[in-house]
């Protein structure tokens, strides 16, 4: 079958074929190196993320605790919670302004941004 054919011929066959071949071998050698390299970097890239994010986070839970303890250190929260009449209370109440038992809008708003709050005892 090949006997035909031309030198030139030949030689351009038999380098078309190894170079295939090449290409097949290394496709799935260089595939595999690059997946280890990317998920490597995108790992890397996770954990840096996951870093900032904790950190965002923590920041978050720290502002929600310093206001809660103004909060609480307020006079008028004080006052409210020392009158019993509110224990007595078994409706759930919603509040559609700021009750008078928590600082000033303008208070609140330095230390976080909360749009809704709860308030629950424990006890029941």
């Amino acid at each position: 079958m090949l006997k035909n054919l031309s030198v030139t011929t030949k030689v351009l066959i038999f380098t078309i074929s190894i170079s295939t071949l090449v290409w097949i071998v290394l496709d799935q050698i260089q595939t595999k190196a690059i997946q280890q390299v990317l998920f490597a970097e995108l790992a890397d890239e996770l954990e840096i993320r996951a870093k900032e994010d904790r950190t965002i986070f923590d920041h978050y839970i720290r502002s929600h605790n310093q206001a809660t303890k103004l909060i609480i250190s307020q006079q008028r929260f004080q006052a409210y919670f020392k009158d019993y009449k509110w224990l007595t209370n078994e409706e759930i109440k919603h509040h559609y302004r700021l009750p008078a038992w928590l600082p000033t809008s303008s208070v609140m708003r330095v230390f976080f941004h909360a749009k809704f709050a709860i308030l629950i005892d424990h006890n029941k």
